[in-house]
């Protein structure tokens, strides 16, 4: 007498394990309430502003692009190198804002190398206003149209939609970082890698700008065996180094490094400012009283563990989906220096997992993790200044279903 067939499972669990919740409708409905609500939120922010700044806490309506302009000033008054110069390039920040004497100012440095420098010159020749308004159009526009190339044949504007209320972008554009811009460059890069990998790896190259995300990119490339994209991503960022050489000159780069330390200690190891805003197990640990040493210790394991996930994913049969996604998730994880705006990369990351489950099948759990990683900076907002690691769990989850897919 043959055995009875085991009945479905139907619990609440299963559910979530499941895709049969994660449909276009719910896609549609979270992605234009995220859209209304964003923009009414900084819509209203904006109407309390006076003269771009917030009249209460001294903000700026884009504190982080306002280093950005001052920086790209430097370029095209002749002087790039004082864009490292921290008194200087504070008093221009002063300067170009009303800032009433006497008040407590939020000031953003200039930590990044010239590379991203030359990104940034040609926003110096345009007003302050006008600057920010096309740097957020430009690139968020680059961003939507990666997350559209990748998106498997979705109709109706949803792809563009969902990377539009994307809690990332939403921040990115709070701070006028460059979150969209790195977040684009991975993911075209990873979208060409396969067809051509030498513009692939031209892509990759520009993510040298925040060396921290290009951490582990070779790792999936020699495991993945993309060798001409590799070289081709060495290559050009010499020439990239080269070019700022030849256009910055060498006192700029003197310059740069001279404030790494500064930066390393005053923004990571004693930033408790920063930290509440970095959602990273490094600034959880420092955020628990731990010190340095275990912070760093805990963020090494970490980074080794999401490395030789990356090694075993890329070396495995796995669609190329998963292994594109793998790579958006340990690149997230992996570094101590992690801020909400970064977090934009999750985007590149969800859209892979989409395109694989309507290719091929939802892993399980993938779209709860999906759903989760698209609120991730909005979680984070408020679990980061806790010292709640959300993100470091949510991608060595991530990594861990990847891993069985």
């Amino acid at each position: 007498m043959s055995a009875p067939a085991p009945r479905p499972r139907s619990g609440f669990i299963d559910r979530l394990r499941g895709s049969a919740w994660l449909t276009s409708r719910i896609g549609y409905m979270i992605s234009l309430l995220m859209i209304f609500a964003g923009a009414a939120a900084y819509g209203r922010w904006l109407m309390g502003t006076s003269g771009g700044l917030d009249p209460t806490s001294m903000k700026p309506v884009a504190a982080d692009f306002t280093s950005f302009w001052v920086a790209a000033r430097t370029v095209i008054e002749g002087v790039p190198a004082t864009a490292y110069d921290l008194q200087r390039h504070t008093q221009a920040q002063l300067a170009a804002l009303p800032y009433p004497p006497g008040a407590s100012v939020p000031i953003v440095t200039w930590s990044y190398p010239p590379l991203f420098l030359a990104m940034v010159s040609p926003f110096g020749l345009l007003p302050l206003g006008w600057a920010f308004a096309a740097w957020i159009v430009l690139t968020t526009a680059f961003f939507v149209e990666v997350v559209r190339r990748i998106a498997p044949n979705a109709r109706f504007w949803l792809p563009q939609l969902a990377a539009l209320g994307f809690s990332g972008t939403q921040d990115n554009l709070h701070y006028g970082q460059n979150g969209a811009l790195t977040a684009a460059m991975l993911g075209l890069g990873l979208w060409w890698l396969p067809k051509r990998p030498l513009a692939a790896g031209m892509c990759f190259a520009v993510l040298t700008c925040k060396p921290q995300l290009f951490l582990l990119l070779p790792v999936a490339l020699l495991a993945g065996r993309y060798y001409r994209a590799f070289w081709a991503a060495l290559t050009f960022t010499l020439f990239l180094l080269g070019l700022s050489l030849l256009a910055f000159g060498a006192n700029t780069w003197v310059a740069f490094f001279g404030t790494v330390e500064w930066s390393r200690n005053a923004l990571l190891d004693q930033g408790d400012v920063v930290w509440g805003r970095m959602p990273s197990l490094f600034a959880a640990l420092r955020l628990a009283g731990l010190p340095l040493s275990v912070a760093y210790a805990g963020q090494g394991l970490v980074t080794v563990l999401a490395a030789a996930l990356l090694w075993v994913i890329w070396r495995s049969r796995a669609a190329y989906e998963i292994k594109a996604a793998a790579v958006v998730f340990a690149t997230v994880c992996a570094t101590p220096y992690l801020l909400t705006y970064d977090l934009m990369l999750l985007g590149i990351g969800i859209v892979w997992l989409v395109r694989e489950g309507v290719l091929r099948g939802f892993p399980p759990w993938s779209p709860l993790l999906i759903a989760l990683a698209w609120y991730s900076a909005t979680i984070s907002d408020f679990a980061a200044p806790l010292g709640l690691p959300f993100v470091t769990l949510l991608c060595l989850a991530t990594l861990g279903v990847l891993r069985r897919a």
